[in-house]
């Protein structure tokens, strides 16, 4: 999800960060995209009204 979409969703990096008991500037060191652990965080908090995005391919278990 992207941190666009996340303020949108709570109206300001202030809500967001105080929801997630975070510092605004940790929202603004985020970037354009939530980490993927708050981004699940987020989706789980919301009731996945925010959603995660898979942005990279999961990594299968070698085999033996």
């Amino acid at each position: 999800m992207t941190v666009e979409q996340a303020v949108s969703y709570f109206g300001s990096k202030t809500k967001l960060a105080n929801f997630l008991g975070l510092n605004k500037s940790s929202i603004t060191h985020w970037g354009n995209t939530v980490p993927s652990s708050r981004a699940y965080q987020l989706q789980v908090l919301t009731n996945g009204e925010l959603k995660v995005v898979e942005t990279q391919p999961k990594k299968l278990a070698p085999k033996d």
